[in-house]
């Protein structure tokens, strides 16, 4: 079960939350994705998965803080606080990126 999606949700045990939040947001014909975990490279189940991924891990409580921090420890480790985060960095550059750019739209 490899990780798929914005976020890259990984593991059995996710696939089949997810199941269960499609099944109950969505549809109960959305797809069993621990049975057919190819479904989760279509568009919009990578982008769904990562949206609930998101809120399962309560992210929002994180993002409204501004503790980037917090919310990139979560997805990489399901801690809000390791020490290591993986490309955190990089990361960080593109949220910068982001901010800026959306301020300058905004205005």
């Amino acid at each position: 079960y490899p990780g798929v999606g914005w976020i890259m949700t990984t593991g059995r045990r996710n696939y089949k939350a997810f199941t269960a939040w499609c099944r109950s947001r969505i549809s109960q014909s959305e797809p069993d994705f621990e049975k057919f975990p190819e479904k989760m490279l279509e568009p919009k189940y990578s982008i769904l998965s990562s949206f609930w991924y998101w809120e399962v891990n309560k992210l929002n409580k994180w993002a409204d803080e501004g503790n980037f921090k917090a919310v990139c420890s979560i997805i990489n480790t399901g801690r809000p606080n390791s020490i290591k985060i993986n490309g955190y960095e990089d990361r960080l550059k593109k949220l910068d990126k982001v901010v800026s750019w959306l301020q300058t739209i905004l205005k």
